[in-house]
């Protein structure tokens, strides 16, 4: 992850594996990898998600995440084989598909595997101010791995471990909600937003 996708050189690397990959409330990750000889060459992880239908039955799901192939072995398959032979077990482990975003290395790969492009979804925002509405719409980059040190409002942490932040609030009549989303729970946001590294506020 370090080499293959620019994870820092410090322990955080460690910190932000063992976050995403091992304490999540939906369980531990699936992790796949290819060797040739002692190297490690290549790693396939697919992250444990939970969501919920409309009627609130509940669908295992995976997300594709850290995908990297070491550069001295790219372009030998081991992409594709470590998808396969992943997603050919957790299908017997009760998972219904896979999602992911992916970027433009592995999109191609994907596709190539009968994978579906789906529309981008619809993203709505409130602003606080009218006069940071020409803002948000320039900010159009993507978020670095690491954020930038804020002090504003409160840590995600803070405001997680108060039982009042999860009061109900999704007041949508059931017909009107989206056909699947996200398992949300209290153990959910406690784990989502809790890495501290992150800065969640």
């Amino acid at each position: 992850m370090r080499n293959g996708l620019g994870w820092p050189q410090d322990e955080r690397a460690e910190e932000l594996w063992r976050w995403k990959h091992e304490q999540s409330p939906f369980g531990a990750s699936s992790v796949w990898v290819a060797a040739d000889g002692q190297q490690l060459v290549a790693l396939r992880t697919f992250l444990r998600w939970r969501l919920r239908t409309q009627d609130g039955a509940v669908v295992d799901a995976v997300r594709a995440v850290d995908t990297t192939t070491d550069h001295g072995h790219r372009g030998q398959g081991w992409f594709r084989r470590l998808t396969l032979r992943a997603l050919e077990a957790l299908s017997t482990e009760g998972v219904s598909f896979v999602f992911n975003t992916p970027n433009e290395q592995s999109r191609a790969g994907n596709l190539s595997m009968g994978w579906t492009d789906q529309p981008r979804p619809l993203v709505w925002f409130r602003p606080g101010r009218v006069s940071s509405v020409p803002l948000l719409l320039r900010s159009r980059t993507s978020a670095d791995l690491w954020p930038v040190p804020c002090d504003a409002g409160r840590s995600a942490a803070e405001v997680f471990g108060d039982a009042a932040a999860f009061a109900p609030r999704d007041h949508q009549p059931l017909a009107s909600r989206p056909a699947l989303q996200t398992d949300r729970s209290p153990e959910f946001y406690k784990w989502r937003y809790g890495l501290d590294t992150l800065g969640y506020r």
